[in-house]
This record gives structure tokens, C-alpha cells and sequence, in this order.
């Protein structure tokens, strides 16, 4: 009889629509045969305080960003062109994509997150299109940035045959016409783009007036990870806590690592008093637990880059001799000056003394103080 109740519940449940306001309904993101018809906007309450670390990448922005948001006027008085697009750059989950709503809050500025998967369409024609949708709904939405997340996955270098690049320098071309078309009028809208591999991007998108402004945002430093377990937990009932044995455990994590740490640290004690009907506050064991299955995603992706992007010597047979051979990066000479602290910093998080020196400063201050 039970089983019956609940399965008549479910079907209930099942059959009633869930019910959604009419502002919810108009603000999302409408996709028919490949093509946007409308785009999901909102608006930020996250400010520069929720921010954590990246000082200097913040006055960059309020100098590059910001003023020309709030303040344009201000600029044109010292004949100062408005800039209309800056890329963000660097390893993945250190707060590129988090700022852009810091940004929005400071500005009071609408957001559209740009999805490449809903923008891509395999038909000819509905990329362009749907890229000109997408900046004609910012249009309507001003003061308005656009964010494109893996902006290099859309913005390619155009570079070898086939039909598939065929698609993408279409797309590029399309994306540079629209971009210049808010260059020459702003209309209040801002693009900002974000990248872990800057390289792969094409360089007519990188010049200025497009994305020519370029902020590097680097993993974060003892200072910063202790300051993104403070902030993380700031909700949390804790126990006696060591931030600072915390922010040497999680050496060369990314600030999305340390956040995801902390909310997995979180479901420990709740886990538990779901069983028991205990309560008591996440300890310190708890993060160190964590820590200790988590990792960082950050190791393999320096490994990974370091392949692509600098040179290196291998040795082949030819002739049935051995020979050395230089295998040069994708990196042109140009781009080795302009990307020179995410090289470094590839260079060594990625060496073996490097990687010996995080092993030993994480196995410390997990298993020791």
C-alpha cells in the first residue's frame, strides 16, 4: 500500500509543472535549430571584497575596466580612447571567470556569459549569426559585458584546410567584425575573454581595439591560499583552525581546488550527523583529509603546457644513429616576450626540483605541523 501512496506521488510530482515567474522565463537562453534566440543576462551582487588576492590584477582592471564603465567621460577629457576588450589569461580555476562578477558588481553592469557550445553550430551560417545575436543582446542590456569563457575554442588561429577550419575562420571573421563594429560604438558594452592557452588564439583578435589589453592571472601565493580557506569557511561553523599549515598543504593548488576542499571538508560532519544526530564543527582534520584525496589539478596542467609551449631536445634514430633534435614550442617569438610570466611560471612549477620541493612542503605540513 506504501509503494502504491509513493508511486501515485511521484506520478504527481512527475505530471505538475514546475512553476516559474515570468521575469525567469524571459531571461533564459533560447536556442531553435542552431540558432540563439535569446540570450540568459543578470546581475552581480560580488564585489572587489569578495575577491581574494589579486591585487595587482584588480588595478589593472579598475584602471582598464572599471573607469571605463563608470567613469568615460573622465577618460575622454584626457583624450583617452575607451578601451572595449581585455583578455584574462592563465592556469585554469584561479578566479578569471569569479572576477568578471566582481567586475559586474562594482560596475552595476549587466553580465551575459557567452557558452562556445550554444554559439558553434555545425551549420554554415549559424555561428556568424549567432555570434550577432549575441552582441545585439548586450546592446539591449547596457551597461553590459560580455564574457567568453575558452575564448581560443571560438577565436582559433586560422591556420590549415579543411572543412571543419573552414567553419572556424568563418567564425573568427565573424567575431572580428563584431568586434570592431562596437569598437567604433561602444554602446556601453565591454568584452572580456578568458584563456588558458593565449597561444591558440588567433592574432588578428589579440591586436589593439580588441583584446589587445592582456592580464595575466597566476596560481595563487601562500598569502592568497590562506586567504581563500578564511574566506571559504566564513560561513562554516569551524574548529581551532591553522590557516597557515592549510595554505602550505594545499602548495600550487588552484583557488578553485581550495574551494572545492573546503565545501567536500564541509559534508564530513554533516554526513555524520546525519547519522548520529551530533553536531560539531569542521576540524582541522577534515580539511587535511580532503587535501590529502583532492590533489591539484594544477601539476598536470603544467605538464601538459610545458610540452606545447617550450622547447626542448629529443633524441631520435636516423640512419640508425642517434641525433638530437631541438622540437621548438608553439609560442612565436613575439608571444615568448608577452606571455614571459606564465612561461616562468610553467617553467617552474614543471621543473623536478620544483615539483620535489612541493612534495616536501605538502607532506610536512600534512603529516607533520
Amino acid at each position: 500500500m506504501d509503494e502504491q501512496v509513493q508511486q501515485s506521488q511521484e506520478q504527481i510530482t512527475m505530471q505538475t509543472p514546475v512553476k516559474t515567474t515570468k521575469e525567469e522565463t524571459e531571461n533564459e537562453t533560447v536556442v531553435e535549430e542552431g540558432q540563439i534566440k535569446r540570450v540568459k543576462w543578470y546581475k552581480s551582487n560580488i564585489t572587489f571584497k569578495d575577491v581574494v588576492g589579486l591585487e595587482k590584477q584588480k588595478e589593472e582592471i579598475y584602471e582598464n575596466i572599471i573607469l571605463a564603465i563608470k567613469k568615460p567621460e573622465l577618460l575622454k577629457a584626457y583624450g583617452k580612447k575607451l578601451g572595449l576588450g581585455v583578455l584574462f589569461y592563465g592556469p585554469p580555476g584561479n578566479g578569471k571567470t569569479y572576477i568578471v562578477n566582481a567586475i559586474a558588481g562594482e560596475t552595476n553592469s549587466n553580465v551575459i556569459i557567452v557558452r562556445i557550445h550554444e554559439i558553434v553550430d555545425m551549420y554554415a551560417g549559424n555561428t556568424e549569426k549567432n555570434l550577432h545575436a549575441v552582441f545585439e543582446q548586450a546592446r539591449q542590456h547596457t551597461p553590459c559585458i560580455l564574457f567568453f569563457d575558452e575564448i581560443d575554442a571560438l577565436g582559433m588561429k586560422r591556420e590549415g584546410t579543411g572543412d571543419q577550419m573552414g567553419y572556424m575562420r568563418m567564425a573568427v571573421n565573424a567575431f572580428l567584425t563584431e568586434m570592431d563594429g562596437v569598437e567604433k560604438n561602444p554602446e556601453g558594452i565591454f568584452v572580456i575573454g578568458a584563456t588558458n592557452q593565449p597561444w591558440d588564439m588567433d592574432p588578428a583578435l589579440k591586436r589593439s581595439g580588441r583584446f589587445g589589453e592582456q592580464i595575466y592571472f597566476p596560481p595563487p601565493n601562500y598569502k592568497a591560499r590562506k586567504g581563500a580557506f578564511k574566506y571559504a569557511t566564513r560561513n562554516m561553523p569551524i574548529g581551532r583552525i591553522s590557516f597557515g599549515r592549510l595554505a602550505r598543504a594545499t602548495m600550487g593548488f588552484s583557488q578553485a581546488d581550495i574551494s572545492e576542499i573546503c565545501d567536500k571538508a564541509a559534508l564530513i560532519p554533516a554526513v555524520e550527523e546525519d547519522r548520529t544526530g551530533k553536531r560539531r564543527p569542521v576540524m582541522m582534520k577534515d580539511f587535511l583529509k580532503m587535501i590529502k584525496n583532492h590533489g591539484s589539478t594544477l601539476d598536470e596542467w603544467y605538464s601538459m603546457v610545458r610540452k606545447e609551449i617550450i622547447s626542448r631536445t629529443e633524441t631520435q634514430i636516423v640512419d640508425g644513429k642517434k641525433t638530437e633534435v631541438v622540437k621548438e614550442g608553439k609560442l612565436s617569438p613575439e608571444e615568448k616576450i608577452k606571455y614571459k610570466e606564465l612561461i616562468k611560471d610553467v617553467k617552474k612549477n614543471s621543473s623536478s626540483w620544483h615539483r620535489f620541493l612541493v612534495k616536501l612542503v605538502r607532506f610536512v605540513a600534512l603529516y607533520l605541523f
